[in-house]
């Protein structure tokens, strides 16, 4: 289960990487904190 969240949580932030690369990072990334936050609060 643990791999498959890593491999999830790596894929994703590959994405997120991708998107600040383009414009807009700073809205990403708030997108980025918010999401890791809802994982991390739980």
């Amino acid at each position: 289960m643990f791999s498959e969240f890593f491999q999830m949580l790596r894929s994703f932030q590959e994405a997120h990487v991708m998107c600040s690369l383009r414009t807009d990072s700073v809205r990403t990334n708030s997108i980025h904190n918010s999401f890791l936050r809802g994982i991390f609060d739980r």
